[in-house]
């Protein structure tokens, strides 16, 4: 809200992203969990009522008024995180953009969260990625409480992300950990 607050007075135009991680699974309504910033995948452009996604090249100035966001409310500045925009060179699941919960905040920006499925996809993929964060993506995993279909979905998404062997093992071992075993070894 208060990035919206800033970019209205500014007038620097409008801002749409499409935000994944802990920020969209509060908005979900997942569960509360406190988060420091909030995962950017992409920007997001209307195309005649159909989403399109771009590569998160958040233009200075609003990364500014971001940073200015993240001082007066003690997050740091770099609270408005695009580390996650990587996963588009390889793209998003399949018809995530049907699945976004758009809000907006004032009158230029708009934040598009990825849907439960979608999620389920990013945190199985993280979580088998074995990233600084793998445990926390591994429990956001369980507390989404996916059922074969979408874990189903989510290691077949995960596979076109990474096709290396450790990558493979390591899916399969969460797989197993999920309690799902026959997705493991299936494939």
């Amino acid at each position: 809200m208060a990035l919206g607050e800033k970019l209205d007075f500014s007038q620097e135009g409008p801002l749409s992203l499409v935000v994944c991680g802990g920020a969209a699974l509060n908005i979900l309504g997942v569960f509360a969990r406190t988060t420091r910033d909030v995962d950017v995948v992409a920007l997001a452009r209307d195309e005649g009522g159909e989403i399109a996604f771009e590569f998160a090249d958040i233009p200075p100035r609003v990364r500014k008024l971001a940073s200015e966001v993240g001082d007066d409310l003690g997050l740091g500045r770099s609270w408005l995180n695009t580390g996650p925009s990587e996963l588009l060179r390889k793209g998003l699941p399949p018809g995530a953009e049907a699945r976004l919960l758009k809000f907006e905040f004032g009158r230029w920006l708009r934040v598009y969260f990825l849907g439960r499925e979608d999620l389920i996809c990013l945190k199985l993929y993280a979580a088998a990625s074995r990233s600084g964060n793998a445990q926390r993506h591994f429990e956001d995993l369980r507390r989404l409480a996916p059922d074969e279909v979408s874990l189903t979905r989510a290691r077949d998404w995960s596979l076109t992300q990474d096709e290396t062997e450790d990558f493979k093992s390591e899916l399969k071992r969460v797989l197993s950990n999920m309690e799902h075993e026959d997705l493991a070894y299936g494939w």
